[in-house]
């Protein structure tokens, strides 16, 4: 609720992630914006709408007039929205952190890189690389090493002809990587905009992904996370498997991410979903990522 002494605002990015994630899903929008008694707009929610407002003045046919993403689940770094722009069918692909790696997939967009064109609407002035990896799909590389706009860049995927999609993260440079961002949430999202998102992860609410598994056989589960206290971190996959791991706390509590190590799971070939619980001795965790590595 609204408190006069509270001006620890929202930030952009995550109010912007918020209005992409619902439009991907076909919902609108309701933003309180606070306003004062005598109906003036708090400067911290003016700053922030105006950021906002510019980024959807240069990306505007990635929110309106959007239908529902054929994508169900988040891409790794972002939602996916979905847009007919005169015959042209557009997935656009927003990206709200940049991992200085110069590449970016594009998991289940299966097309042949030249039955597809992919721009940055909004900086047009970046050149890249496009081409389709058998099994995974699209590797853009040649990217700069910093992100090109501010708070997300969005990238415009049109095809040329019929989308061929594959939804479900699959492995990537020798591993499964899921990123907090292609999880969806239930129980209420939680998303923090530090240096890179996480989840403020509360016993109770779960995560969900989709990924999909090319090569059977005993997978090392490791997580990326941050916390005060100890805990368990359980996965239960649709064909029935279960890992429980442990977690230990972080030093310096929630500003030091670490990698800790889970257990093995035995997965067959194929597509799974996979929901991730936990339960700490006390308070909540953060969680940036999950990595599945075949031994």
């Amino acid at each position: 609720g609204y408190s006069a002494f509270d001006v620890n605002w929202k930030p952009a990015e995550s109010i912007l992630y918020n209005l992409l994630r619902i439009n991907k899903l076909g919902g609108n929008y309701l933003l309180n914006i606070g306003p004062r008694a005598d109906g003036s707009i708090p400067e911290g929610s003016v700053q922030v709408l105006e950021e906002i407002g510019a980024w959807v003045a240069d990306n505007a046919p990635a929110l309106h007039g959007t239908r529902p993403s054929p994508f169900a689940y988040n891409l790794p770094y972002g939602p996916t929205t979905w847009n007919e722009v005169n015959g042209g069918k557009h997935l656009y692909y927003h990206v709200f952190y940049w991992d200085e790696s110069g590449e970016l997939w594009i998991p289940g967009v299966m097309n042949p890189a030249e039955e597809v064109s992919v721009s940055i609407p909004s900086a047009p002035q970046v050149h890249f690389t496009v081409e389709s990896v058998h099994g995974i799909g699209l590797r853009v590389s040649g990217l700069p090493r910093e992100a090109p706009t501010a708070l997300c860049t969005t990238l415009d995927i049109q095809f040329n002809s019929e989308p061929d999609l594959e939804e479900g993260i699959r492995e990537i440079n020798g591993s499964i990587y899921l990123d907090a961002l292609g999880g969806k949430v239930i129980g209420g999202e939680f998303v923090e905009w530090d240096t890179k998102p996480c989840y403020n992860w509360y016993s109770g609410r779960n995560i969900s992904y989709k990924m999909v598994v090319t090569r059977g056989g005993n997978y090392r589960v490791s997580v990326n996370l941050a916390g005060y206290y100890s805990g368990t971190i359980t996965f239960n996959f649709s064909d029935g498997s279960k890992l429980q791991g442990r977690n230990t706390a972080t030093p310096s509590g929630y500003r030091t991410f670490e990698w800790q190590d889970m257990g093995t799971v035995y997965l067959e070939p194929g597509e799974y979903t996979f929901d991730v619980s936990s339960q700490q001795s006390d308070s909540w965790l953060k969680l940036r990522g999950i990595r599945f590595v075949h031994q």
